[in-house]
């Protein structure tokens, strides 16, 4: 509809979603946004692996530079920087 305003970024998450949502049982669906079921597990799971759970952050934000930049104000960023220059290696 407004896809001109959507980055092309923001439309490849879009039609993941849209992928998504296909995959998963139609009565899920509807159970879920009428309440009346939580999340069921394989739903979960399958959002998971999908990478549509959380947020996204850019491949320089990697868990072991995140993780520096939390010890960072404890002053304990060592740790994570050894971290990070294994996976970076």
């Amino acid at each position: 509809m407004f896809d001109y305003l959507l980055t092309k970024e923001q439309l490849e998450i879009r039609d993941e979603v849209r992928e998504f949502v296909k995959w998963a049982p139609k009565q899920w669906i509807l159970d879920m946004d009428a309440d009346k079921i939580k999340f069921p597990k394989e739903f979960l799971r399958e959002a998971g692996r999908r990478n549509l759970m959380g947020c996204r952050y850019p491949r320089e934000y990697h868990k072991a530079k995140a993780a520096r930049l939390t010890r960072d104000h404890e002053g304990d960023a060592s740790e994570a920087d050894a971290q990070e220059e294994k996976i970076y290696q």
